[in-house]
């Protein structure tokens, strides 16, 4: 039974796997590929109008209601609706004769394949299709456990599918299905996370949530600056010491006002590794220096001593030697195909100014 279920909603946000039932058309268009004209946008009902009509049966019948736990079955529903790239959708696809099966192109590819963040990423929410009590109990985990990532670079810096949203500033692109996200859904969306290239931080990141999206409400923010996103990284240009204005200019930055905590991923190559040590040693040797700051005023501060296992986490992983056009060689990078990348991870958290 489907017939319960509006035919647009929050499942048309998403892209399922299968083919959709004769009962249910599929959305007019594919939120990975395309833009919603005005009307289509005002077609979407907010989250809260996604109610089910008629009765709706206790299912106590099946174990999954009847014995279940409701805190060990929303575990469940919620690694159900959890994020991942399907089959196909990887940035490093294979080539067909004429395009990448996958999503990605000679110049991006290389810049977004990292762990974690493999390929388009998507939501299969079949289960929302099983029953009313399921979908009720449903309907807004796609949203509250959604990761949006922003990307605030040059183009051939984000994933090719990405676009520019017409919400945010220039230099920042945001997965595709965002595009059709009215302030309803924006404001269910807790968790963000920005790759950021240095030289345009300043005005991206600070600009992110202003205007249509003023209605964001994220309590955490990750913030991944790669190796290749620094500073001069092409020319090996040493990155300690540092300051405000040729770094990360925190100082020019406001972020909103419900942001909880915010975690920054240093990221730099092994021959690095003791200039990334003294930019981290830096960070909680002045710890009222390089603060975040919200709206209202309040502060972020790094969390813990700034030593491993206690302010700092640190992991490593193996990646690409040569980036941009035509796969571009640097003298830095060593003769082979890969290298070793680390990345130190540092936590800010709000404070209680006296």
């Amino acid at each position: 039974m489907v017939g319960f279920i509006p035919l647009v909603d929050i499942r048309d946000l998403f892209v399922r796997r299968g083919i959709s039932s004769p009962a249910e058309p599929a959305a007019k268009k594919n939120p990975l590929t395309t833009f919603p004209s005005s009307e289509e946008l005002e077609s979407y009902p907010a989250p809260a109008s996604f109610a089910v009509q008629g009765d709706v049966c206790d299912q106590f019948q099946s174990p999954l209601f009847g014995k279940i736990p409701p805190e060990i079955r929303n575990e469940i529903f919620g690694l159900a609706l959890t994020e991942y790239v399907p089959e196909g959708n990887e940035w490093m696809g294979r080539l067909s004769e004429t395009k990448f099966r996958g999503y990605g192109n000679v110049l991006s590819r290389r810049y977004v394949d990292r762990p974690g963040y493999r390929g388009l990423k998507t939501v299969d929410t079949d289960l929302l299709r099983t029953c009313k009590r399921v979908y009720d109990e449903t309907k807004l985990l796609p949203l509250q456990g959604l990761e949006v990532c922003f990307y605030i670079s040059q183009k051939q810096r984000a994933p090719t599918p990405y676009t520019m949203s017409k919400y945010t500033s220039v230099h920042s692109y945001v997965h595709p299905r965002a595009n059709w996200f009215k302030p309803e859904h924006w404001a269910r969306i807790h968790h963000y996370h920005i790759f950021g290239q240095m030289c345009h931080l300043r005005q991206g990141l600070d600009s992110l949530f202003r205007n249509r999206l003023d209605v964001c409400l994220p309590t955490t923010m990750i913030l991944t600056l790669r190796y290749t996103d620094w500073w001069n990284s092409e020319t090996n240009a040493p990155i300690f010491p540092i300051g405000q204005e040729a770094f990360l200019p925190l100082r020019d930055i406001k972020l909103p006002s419900s942001v909880q905590r915010m975690t920054v991923e240093f990221e730099t190559i092994e021959l690095k590794l003791k200039e990334l040590d003294a930019v981290i040693n830096e960070m909680f040797s002045r710890r009222d220096y390089w603060v975040w700051k919200r709206r209202d005023g309040r502060r972020l501060v790094v969390n813990g001593q700034g030593v491993e296992g206690d302010g700092v986490e640190t992991w490593r992983w193996i990646g690409p030697t040569k980036f941009g056009f035509r796969s571009q060689e640097f003298p830095h990078h060593g003769d082979g195909d890969t290298m070793s990348y680390v990345v130190k991870v540092v936590t800010w958290e709000v404070v209680d100014d006296e």
